[in-house]
């Protein structure tokens, strides 16, 4: 059985669930047409939250990655960065 998407934008379908067994942050997983959404190192795009983050910030993350074009390129520099 297929996961409830946790929100929709236009052609951008987000999925919450938790980043593992040992580690309770929610985590976002972004798709885009239906197909998962690439960050600039070709990996499926994801966003950790803080464990008590509420379902209205993540939501108001998705909305604006999904809206906006400069935030979401902002987001995935940000993230191709976070290594270094």
């Amino acid at each position: 059985m297929e996961q409830e998407p946790f929100a929709v934008f236009g052609e951008f379908t987000f999925f919450k669930s938790v980043a593992g067994d040992d580690d309770p942050r929610p985590v976002i997983e972004i798709r885009h047409r239906g197909k998962p959404f690439m960050d600039l190192r070709a990996e499926p795009a994801r966003k950790l939250f803080p464990v008590k983050a509420s379902d209205a910030r993540m939501r108001q993350f998705c909305r604006k990655f999904a809206e906006n074009e400069a935030f979401r390129n902002a987001v995935l520099v940000k993230d191709a960065f976070s290594c270094c």
